[in-house]
């Protein structure tokens, strides 16, 4: 009975070390092309105006003073609860240079069309919800990729590059899943159980 409760809390805690990652990974595709994917994310709108870009602030390990090129995919999202829409890529993504809200080595995923306007027009207090892109591929020809351990602060900017959304955190560690908390909560039931009975 003793070793079959201290396997149960075992069991739980490499469960919850094992969760699932939040942090957002860019993947080679061979040659220069980049695919990008990330949890999904919600964002409240601070300022009334456009929605061009998901910007991932400080994401590369080193400074990036170039701009990648789209080429496929689209990122999901949706406004204020709506229907969710596709969100097509625009000419310009990956790595940008030093304008207003946006760094040299920060992940831009570019966004073009969707919600009411060519790049999305939204009010302050609308809520953006975003969901994980699918082959969302970019070209960095020429840039290094490497990328920082995160966490990252997420946040959306217009064409202008200027933020107009509050900023999210994604990235640096893992996640429990409901699954592995439960068993981790079985587990401690478990070594409970077995102090209740030695006390007996």
């Amino acid at each position: 009975m003793k070793l079959t409760f201290s396997s149960m809390v075992a069991a739980g805690l490499m469960a919850v070390s094992m969760g699932a990652t939040a942090a957002p990974m860019v993947t080679s595709l061979g040659g220069d092309n980049y695919q990008i994917s990330f949890d999904p994310m919600t964002f409240n709108i601070t300022t009334a105006g456009e929605v061009a870009s998901i910007v991932f602030e400080d994401f590369y390990a080193s400074v990036q003073p170039s701009c990648g090129s789209y080429v496929s995919g689209t990122v999901d999202s949706s406004l204020n609860g709506g229907a969710t829409q596709a969100l097509i890529g625009n000419s310009c993504t990956g790595a940008y240079n030093f304008l207003n809200d946006v760094d040299g080595n920060d992940l831009l995923v570019t966004i073009y069309s969707g919600f009411t306007g060519a790049y999305g027009t939204v009010n302050i207090g609308d809520v953006v919800a975003l969901s994980n892109p699918v082959n969302y591929v970019f070209n960095l020809a020429g840039l290094n990729p490497a990328a920082n351990a995160g966490p990252f602060d997420v946040f959306l900017v217009n064409n202008s590059f200027q933020r107009v959304s509050d900023i999210q955190r994604t990235g640096g560690g893992n996640v429990p899943e409901p699954g592995t908390l439960a068993l981790l909560g079985l587990g401690l039931f478990g070594a409970g159980m077995r102090r209740k009975l030695q006390r007996a």
